[in-house]
């Protein structure tokens, strides 16, 4: 292993580290707070591509408007820093992973070990453990969710690019994915499912174009409402017994995939009316829910009794990379930053080529970044989208024979 690789891995490994100084900061972002200067002249390079000059815009007037915001309903200053310091630090991710994916589009398999390493070493932010009992027996998805799927995923990534069959390696992922949706991991094994038969359609055909790709997802679509109505049918029947099935016995509409969305993800749907609440400003970088308004709410879109909480004060939902931004700093914030994801989203999908031995991991990106982008904290942002954005980038400039030299 090269300097250059034992340096992407050590870099993604360190965001596993992290302290607290006013607020968390990782190992790796105060790396890049030091690097900061000597990484300038790298930016410099790439405002000369216009894809990339472009995002550069968008990611400016994203802290523009974050900062405005701010100040506009005079939020306190740490929260406020804390809210700037994760565009910033989001941009210098992204870049400083972009200068490698150009040299070499292969550090991006050194990125994937640091980040399964990460979770082996340091585990999630949540403090979870698991036997293997407990795990075989369906009674640790959290565990699943948000450690091991983090540990088993990049791996078999990384293989699916050195796999010159490219069918039987989508039967692989899609095995995997669909095992993990019974141990609990519901979201995280249906996306990687839905990378496994998305990647075996683009393999197979012939030719692939933008009519081609709506009727791709159309047929993932109705594939996958067959794959949900089996795994509910066998949770009803009691075959399944997974830590979060209780959520679909719960249920009025259980073969309503909306209705699981909406008791799986209340924080989101509740952090859309907190934004409608402050349309213009928002409430401000991590506000607290003072009058109890949205746990209320959270407990009625759940079903459940409201208990006001014992302890603390909750913050205002915001558990949504594009709905909390407006929830924090209004429509101005959320707007540019769903035109952020929503390039990438795009890049991504222009950058697909079934010829491209790197096409799993970037159907995976691109699915990660749809679906956390809606449904998952403002931490996706600064910590993992960064990875997602730079590959994508890169396979797309190669893909439409723009040759950047670094």
């Amino acid at each position: 292993m090269t300097k250059k690789q034992l340096l992407i891995v050590l870099f993604e490994l360190g965001y596993g580290l992290t302290f607290n100084l006013g607020g968390t900061l990782a190992l790796s972002e105060i790396f890049l707070i030091f690097y900061f200067i000597f990484h300038l002249k790298n930016i410099g390079f790439f405002l000369r591509v216009p894809e990339i000059r472009n995002i550069t815009i968008l990611y400016i007037v994203l802290f523009l408007a974050q900062l405005i915001a701010e100040l506009a309903v005079a939020n306190p200053f740490t929260n406020s820093i804390k809210i700037l310091a994760v565009t910033f630090m989001s941009y210098l991710h992204f870049t400083f992973l972009l200068w490698y994916f150009f040299k070499d589009r292969k550090y991006v398999l050194y990125a994937l070990v640091g980040f399964a390493l990460r979770f082996l070493v340091f585990g999630s932010s949540i403090d979870l453990e698991a036997s293997f009992d407990e795990v075989a027996g369906g009674d640790a998805a959290s565990y699943v969710k948000f450690v091991l799927t983090k540990i088993v995923f990049p791996p078999i990534l990384i293989i699916s690019v050195f796999l010159k069959n490219k069918r039987k390696t989508a039967y692989i992922i899609v095995t995997v994915g669909l095992l993990f949706v019974v141990l609990g991991a519901r979201s995280a094994g249906a996306i990687f499912t839905l990378t496994g038969v998305l990647g075996y359609l683009i393999t197979k055909g012939k030719k692939f174009n933008k009519i081609a790709l709506i009727r791709i997802f159309s047929l993932v679509a109705i594939v996958g409402y067959g794959f949900y109505s089996i795994y509910v049918s066998n949770v009803l029947s009691g075959n399944i017994t997974s830590g979060n099935s209780l959520q679909i016995k719960q249920l009025e509409s259980p073969y309503n995939p909306v209705s699981l969305l909406i008791m799986g993800r209340t924080q989101t749907f509740v952090g859309a009316m907190a934004f409608m609440d402050k349309f213009w400003t928002g409430h401000g970088a991590w506000k607290r829910d003072t009058t109890g308004k949205y746990l209320m709410m959270n407990y009625k879109l759940k079903g459940t009794e409201y208990k006001p909480l014992s302890k603390g004060v909750p913050l205002i939902p915001a558990h949504s990379v594009i709905i909390g931004a407006g929830v924090r700093n209004g429509v101005f914030a959320l707007i540019f930053m769903l035109l952020i994801l929503f390039r990438f989203f795009k890049t991504g999908l222009n950058g697909l080529s079934k010829n491209d031995p790197y096409i799993f991991l970037s159907i995976y990106f691109i699915f990660q970044i749809l679906w956390h982008g809606m449904f998952s904290p403002i931490g996706h942002f600064r910590s993992t989208f960064p990875l997602f954005f730079a590959f994508l980038m890169v396979t797309y400039l190669i893909q439409n024979n723009n040759n950047v030299n670094v």
